[in-house]
This record gives C-alpha cells, structure tokens and sequence, in this order.
C-alpha cells in the first residue's frame, strides 16, 4: 500500500476519499453559498495548506466557481451551475437557489457564520444553517443564523450580529424569538458580537424592563403598536439569550 498522502491515500481509496469531500463541499457551498478554502478544509477535518493538489482538482472540475474577495485577500468559493444542479441531486428535499455572484455585503457574514458553527463543532452533535431550516413545518416567526443540536436534546439558535439594527427590528426579532422558544423551536438564543461596543448595545436593548412591540404595516414596515409594551422582567431571569463577543472574519 501506498503512503498516505496530505490530500488523502493513494490508489483507489484515495479517489474515494476525495469524492467524498467534494460531495461534502457541493452540499456545504448550497446550504451557504460561498465559502474559502481555509473554512472548506475544516469542514472536512483538514489544514487548507496540505490541500493543494485537491483544491486545484476541485476548480478544475468545474464544479464551483471562484473569485477574488476584494479587501479579504482570498479566494471565495461557489457552486457552478453544474455544481448547483448536483447539488439538487445530493439535496432533493432542499428548496436551494443558486447565487451566480457573491453578494460582498453578505460574504462576511456567511463566512463568521460557518466560523462560529466549526468553532463549536466537537461541542455539538450537530447544526443546522438557516437554509436548512423549514420555516412553515417549525411555524417559527424568525430563522436565526443555525441551530445548533446539543446532547440529550438542547438546541440552541445562533444569531451572528456584525452591525447595529434598527431599535423595531431588533425588539421584532426578541419576540420572535421569545415565541420560538415558547414553541419548543429551540431553548435558548445565543448573540454572537465582533466587539463589545456592539454587544453592549444591543444588551442595553435587552435590559430594559419592558419591550415595545411593533408590528408590520399594510406597506411591510415596522410601527409602534400602542402604548403597552411586553414586561421582560422574566426573560431577564430565565437564561434564554445569552451574548458574547468572538474573533470574525473582517474586510
């Protein structure tokens, strides 16, 4: 037998071993959209830089399109449309949408998203991104980022928060959050910050004793509904969100 290899064994295992990570990868980009090489290589239990020679067989494939992240210095990494249709065949039950252009306003967060997920991955028996997360069969009101699946049954959302919403939006999204969990959706949310200036405003929101509630106006947009808001007192004591700063990907 061969010598095991950086990219995998030699001979026929290694190409089987190969083809696995490929499937791995074509599934992961349709749950994401894009990726680099650096994430890619944890994803399947690796160091992107003992990856070479599969990463050059991987685009010369034509299977995923890459392109050059302005600011970012790396390589991005998306489904072709050959790759997108394979996809569909690896995911029938997914209702997936190919992105043909990276979208910088979302690559950031997409990449601190799978960060944060691979971060925790020895923790966690699984985790669920946001596309793979059925709205209408949860009756969820809000998709976080992922759920994250722990032993013995304990799920937990994951919000990754990289700039300030607005105050509607924001107590919008506590409540339906609030509501999920009374649903049994999940049992508690965690918030994700990049600094703690960030953190602590969002906190200041959280802390104050009693929530506005807003709802959707007949054009879609958020208003004030009464005077009365939501009593939060208890969610303060309950332990259901919990904040914390962590390393991100930055432009």
């Amino acid at each position: 037998m061969g010598e095991r290899l950086s990219d995998g064994w030699t001979g026929a295992r290694g190409r089987s071993r190969n083809q696995e990570k490929v499937k791995e990868i074509i599934k992961w980009l349709a749950m994401f959209d894009y990726s680099d090489r650096n994430t890619l290589a944890r994803m399947f239990g690796a160091v992107a830089r003992g990856q070479g020679a599969f990463f050059k067989s991987l685009e010369d494939s034509r299977l995923v399109i890459t392109t050059k992240a302005p600011g970012l210095g790396i390589t991005v990494y998306g489904l072709s449309e050959s790759g997108f249709n394979l996809a569909k065949l690896y995911l029938p039950h997914k209702s997936l949408t190919w992105r043909r252009t990276p979208s910088w306003n979302l690559l950031v967060h997409t990449l601190t998203v799978q960060k944060v997920l691979l971060d925790r991955r020895d923790a966690v028996e699984s985790f669920s991104p946001e596309r793979d997360l059925d709205l209408k069969a949860a009756r969820a009101n809000h998709l976080p980022d992922a759920l994250l699946h722990y032993a013995g049954g304990r799920r937990v959302a994951l919000e990754v928060e990289l700039s300030r919403k607005s105050t509607p939006r924001l107590y919008n999204i506590l409540l339906s959050h609030l509501k999920n969990i009374q649903r049994e959706i999940y049992h508690e949310v965690l918030y994700v910050f990049p600094n703690e200036e960030l953190m602590n405003l969002y906190r200041q929101k959280y802390d104050e004793p009693v929530w506005p509630i807003y709802t959707k106006n007949e054009r879609g947009r958020l208003e004030l509904k009464g005077l009365d808001g939501f009593s939060a007192l208890n969610v303060h004591d309950s332990g259901y969100f919990k904040f914390c700063v962590e390393e991100v990907i930055r432009l």
